[in-house]
């Protein structure tokens, strides 16, 4: 799947998942219709580097059986290698969408989680990790923050 895939299978069911949920936050206008591709990037900070990540990760996969075997295993790969090796980052841009983005929702973990990720290996110019994560309502993070090497270590 890639996050185009993950998307379109997303707003499909959306109009399911939102009949399930509770009368009060189903008939929200926050939830009166799926939010466009690119409304849902923003909100998950779904950046570059972000986008480079997961073909990291989907070309490592398709290293292996029983992807190799696959007529378009070449071209697969090749499309990934251009996905990771595309694109000029700005790490100050970046932040700036997890800040947009937290600020919209300050109790997402995974928001909280990447953007500490995000920072670790970032430019020095950018906050420490650990300060972001320690100053995270979520105790798991904290607890993770507390844990993880600081630059100076």
């Amino acid at each position: 799947m890639s996050p185009h895939g993950n998307y379109l299978l997303a707003r499909a069911v959306f109009p399911r998942v939102v009949d399930l949920l509770p009368q009060a936050v189903g008939r929200s206008t926050a939830v009166a219709q799926a939010p466009s591709e690119e409304e849902s990037e923003q909100l998950l900070a779904f950046t570059p580097i972000n986008r480079r990540r997961v073909a990291q990760f989907v070309l490592a996969s398709l290293g292996q059986a029983p992807f190799t075997n696959q007529l378009t295993h070449g071209e697969q790969v090749r499309a990934l290698q251009r996905e990771i090796e595309s694109g000029i980052d700005d790490p100050r841009q970046t932040a700036a969408a997890y800040r947009w983005a937290l600020a919209r929702a300050p109790a997402d973990r995974w928001l909280h989680f990447n953007y500490g990720v995000l920072l670790e290996g970032a430019s020095p110019r950018l906050p420490q990790p650990s300060s972001v994560w320690r100053s995270s309502s979520c105790p798991a993070i904290m607890r993770l923050a507390r844990s993880w090497p600081t630059r100076s270590s």
